[in-house]
């Protein structure tokens, strides 16, 4: 499965599951050598950090993350956040508007038609004391892209962070683990 496919438009979107202890959460902070960067929207703003040898490229409210070792650097990015569907970047970085203010969990589910939804496992965490939500499927049994999302609420909008490649795991939570947000 890819993000693109239709699952969801022959279903409806399934209540999270919650199945992962949060202990088990590896979030980390990255290390010193890493870079910065940030992005923003209608006063939301997001600072992270990424290791030193990969790329960023921004599109509007998007950040993505391409490491050069696993693929060609993201030049064109399309709208729906992959670089191409062959490549997609190692990990993306968007803020959604959450003008309904929907409750963390309905706003995954209903976010990309149901996508998320159907993830394996979600669990609830903090990332740098903002509540958020994690779904994976890392354990499913049809690896899907992305493997991992982060939903991390705000006042007035959702981080959404996701990791498109098992090679990336480790450089993702380190993502997390750097994230700043202000508003």
């Amino acid at each position: 499965r890819t993000e693109g496919e239709l699952i969801a438009a022959t279903s409806t979107p399934q209540p999270l599951k919650k199945t992962t202890d949060v202990a088990n959460i590896p979030i980390t902070q990255p290390p010193k050598d890493w870079k910065t960067s940030q992005i923003t929207q209608n006063g939301t703003a997001l600072e992270f950090s990424y290791p030193p040898n990969w790329f960023v490229s921004k599109q509007g409210d998007a950040a993505f993350l391409d490491n050069p070792s696993y693929s060609e650097p993201c030049d064109n990015i399309a709208e729906d956040s992959m670089c191409g569907a062959e490549d997609p970047p190692e990990i993306t970085l968007r803020i959604s508007q959450n003008s309904d203010k929907q409750l963390l969990g309905e706003f995954v589910v209903a976010y990309n038609n149901g996508w998320y939804s159907y993830y394996k496992e979600s669990t609830q965490i903090l990332v740098n004391n903002h509540r958020a939500i994690l779904v994976s499927d890392l354990h499913g049994t049809i690896q899907v892209s992305p493997i991992l999302a982060a939903f991390i609420e705000t006042t007035k909008a959702v981080v959404i962070v996701t990791a498109h490649s098992v090679n990336s795991v480790d450089d993702y939570y380190k993502v997390l683990g750097s994230l700043q947000l202000s508003e």
